[in-house]
C-alpha cells in the first residue's frame, strides 16, 4: 500500500498526507510488534530492548485511530469547524494526549506494562485505557462520518465506514485474547479498502497534465458550500487558450 501510494504520487494535500501517515505509522507498528514478540520468545534477558520495542509498538499503534479521525476531517474538509468548536477539538486531542503521556511516563509509573521477575511482558493496571481510547475513536469516527455522509458517494462512504468495524472487533478480540494478534491485520484490511475505493488518483488528477481534474474542483466547491466553509475564489482567464492547447496539448 505504501509503495502504491508513492508510485501513484498521492502525497500532496492534507488528505493524502494523513493517509500516508497512517500507512507509515502502521508499518512502524508492525515492525515494532514483530521484533517485540521475537524478543519475548528468547526468554529472560534483553529487558531494555524489549521495553523499547513494546513501547514503540504501543505508541505507534495507538496513533492509528486518531490519525484515521484526522483523515476523516481532511476528507470532509471540516478543519474550520474543528477550530471553532472546543468540544470537537477536545474530543480529538485529549484522549490521545492522555495515552501518549501514560506511555511516555510508563518507565516511572508502570501503569501500562512492565516486566516481572522472569523478564516477562506483563500488562499494567491501566492497560485497559488503550482499548477504551481506541473504541472511543471508533465511535467518534462513526458519528462524524455518518453526520457528513452526504459529502461522499456510496462506494466511498462504505469504504471509509468499513475501517471502523475492523478496528473495533479486532480491539475487542485482542483485549480478551492477547495472544491473538489481529489488530494490525484488521487495520491493514481497512486501509486496503480506502486505497482501492477512496484514494483513487484517476478521480482527482488529470492524467495528461498531472493537475487536478475539473470534477475534483467542483467536488471541493460543493463540499465547501455544504460545510459553510469561508473561502475566496480567484478566476484567471487565459487568452488564446485554443492556440496554446493546439501547440502544447
Amino acid at each position: 500500500l505504501l509503495i502504491s501510494t508513492l508510485f501513484q504520487k498521492m502525497t500532496k494535500g492534507r488528505k493524502n498526507r494523513y493517509y500516508l501517515a497512517m500507512l507509515v505509522t502502521s508499518l512502524i507498528s508492525v515492525a515494532a510488534d514483530v521484533i517485540a514478540v521475537q524478543l519475548d520468545k528468547f526468554g529472560p534477558g534483553n529487558v531494555v530492548a524489549k521495553y523499547i520495542f513494546h513501547r514503540a509498538f504501543l505508541l505507534s499503534h495507538n496513533l492509528i485511530s486518531p490519525l484515521y479521525m484526522v483523515y476523516l476531517i481532511a476528507r470532509t474538509d471540516t478543519w474550520h469547524k474543528l477550530k471553532w468548536s472546543k468540544l470537537l477539538k477536545g474530543a480529538l486531542y485529549i484522549p490521545i494526549f492522555t495515552v501518549m503521556l501514560a506511555l511516555l511516563t510508563n518507565p516511572l509509573t508502570k501503569i501500562m506494562f512492565y516486566f516481572d521477575g522472569n523478564d516477562t511482558y506483563t500488562r499494567g493496571s491501566c492497560f485497559l485505557l488503550l482499548h477504551i481510547v481506541a473504541i472511543f475513536y471508533v465511535f467518534f469516527g462513526t458519528i462524524y462520518l455518518w453526520h457528513y455522509r452526504k459529502l461522499f458517494n456510496k462506494v466511498s462512504f462504505i469504504s471509509l465506514m468499513s475501517v471502523i468495524p475492523f478496528i473495533m472487533i479486532a480491539s475487542i478480540i485482542q483485549l480478551f485474547f492477547p495472544w491473538c494478534i489481529v489488530e494490525l491485520f484488521a487495520t491493514s484490511c481497512g486501509l486496503l479498502f480506502i486505497s482501492m475505493m477512496v484514494q483513487r488518483p484517476e478521480d482527482t488528477i488529470d492524467i495528461t497534465t498531472g493537475l487536478g481534474r475539473d470534477s475534483a474542483y467542483i467536488d471541493d466547491l460543493q463540499r465547501a458550500f455544504a460545510n459553510e466553509k469561508p473561502m475566496q475564489i480567484i478566476m484567471i482567464n487565459i487568452a488564446n487558450y485554443g492556440a496554446i492547447f493546439d501547440m502544447l496539448g
